[in-house]
């Protein structure tokens, strides 16, 4: 009867440290879905925009990697609820007057990406922390309430800001205090760095740390790019609204999510190389047939192809880098297989927006998420050890 009270509160603790990714990853990924309204009404133009959209990636990312050593000898939970109090502030950008400097901007993003921050490898620790759980599946999970935040971010973000301005944003801030007293009185602990040992259904790695942090860079680079420019290229060079360029996204973050917890419990039980290798390749002629039909409505089944068969292997990816071969802590492994690669992919990012404002977005996403995605099916496939 214990044993089964603590698989029970555990799975409580694991829906809790999910939900905190998905705020997490919701403050991240809400940004695309209310720039081109962030931009009028600050009277931006798009290499602002895309400043802040790479101020937020690069900054709640990169940021993980020093911070992945914050509480590392302790067990409490402190750092997650001090990083969503920071992190909901992002939804105070629609109390800023319209005369507030672009340094004034960034500068409560840079807030708000400073929380996401702390939350992303301090929350893996907690997941690491549930001993009563299969391994093999508990980072997936977690790793897919992200992805599904990021999804229904620009698709919520855009339905509030038609409706009620930049002042909808304003709901995130109290939800996400409420979430950081519900971590604390559910009594979340985290694993402790050094003390990490192999569980039940830890996921095999044929990778070494390294070449899974190349090809997670890589397939983030081809990620970053599609959720971040494909809600400006349907709104701005299809004419369509923003709850409908959110939902594009949407549907790409619900294919990644969905897929990944499948994979994630198949994962647990045998080898999966091969299978993240097929999905990879498979998934790059449907990045490529959505941009081409973008203009078509139709074409949302191939957003949603691209994120079920190349985002959703991410997560996989990341529950590898645990037992992957290498000497870092367990915080710095998740620092840098979550931070180090999408911070990499912001950077990348920043560039991908400049030829955007020079070309068009659908030409030049056509070019470079296909071929990030090819990028990181080929890593993988030449640096998997076979035996």
């Amino acid at each position: 009867m214990s044993q089964g009270k603590g698989t029970g509160k555990q799975s409580f603790q694991l829906g809790l440290l999910t939900f905190v990714h998905f705020l997490a990853d919701c403050a991240n990924n809400a940004v695309p879905g209310f720039l081109v309204a962030a931009m009028a009404y600050f009277t931006l133009d798009l290499s602002y925009g895309v400043g802040l959209l790479s101020a937020m990636g690069i900054g709640c990312n990169l940021l993980q990697i020093p911070l992945a050593k914050l509480g590392g000898k302790s067990r409490s939970p402190v750092w997650i609820m001090i990083g969503l109090v920071l992190l909901g502030s992002s939804g105070l950008i629609g109390l800023l007057p319209r005369s507030t400097p672009f340094i004034g901007i960034c500068g409560l993003i840079l807030v708000a990406s400073v929380g996401i921050a702390m939350v992303h490898p301090a929350g893996l620790r907690g997941v690491q922390a549930l001993d009563k759980l299969p391994a093999g599946m508990t980072t997936p999970i977690f790793m897919t309430g992200g992805f599904f935040g990021a999804a229904l971010a620009p698709l919520l973000a855009g339905l509030l800001v038609e409706r009620f301005g930049l002042k909808g944003l304003l709901f995130f801030f109290p939800l996400t205090v409420l979430v950081a007293g519900a971590v604390w009185l559910s009594r979340v602990r985290l694993e402790v760095d050094g003390q990490s040992t192999a569980k039940k259904g830890e996921v095999y790695s044929p990778w070494g740390l390294f070449s899974l942090l190349a090809i997670a860079t890589f397939l983030n680079c081809g990620s970053a790019s599609f959720t971040g420019l494909v809600p400006y290229m349907l709104n701005q060079e299809h004419g369509f609204s923003l709850g409908y360029s959110g939902f594009a996204i949407m549907l790409f973050g619900g294919g990644s999510s969905a897929v990944s917890v499948l994979l994630g419990m198949y994962a647990s039980r045998k080898r999966i190389d091969g299978t993240l290798l097929t999905f990879l390749f498979c998934g790059i002629p449907f990045a490529i047939l959505f941009f081409y039909f973008a203009a078509y409505k139709w074409a949302l089944i191939f957003s949603f192809a691209c994120g079920a068969l190349c985002s959703s292997v991410f997560p996989i990816f990341v529950a590898m880098a645990k037992t992957s071969s290498g000497k870092y802590s367990l915080g710095v492994r998740m620092g840098l297989m979550v931070g180090g690669t999408w911070g990499v992919a912001g950077i990348v990012f920043l560039g991908v927006g400049i030829l955007a404002d020079h070309y068009t977005a659908k030409s030049v996403l056509m070019t470079v998420v296909p071929f990030f995605y090819l990028l990181s099916g080929l890593t993988a496939f030449f640096t998997r050890k076979r035996a």
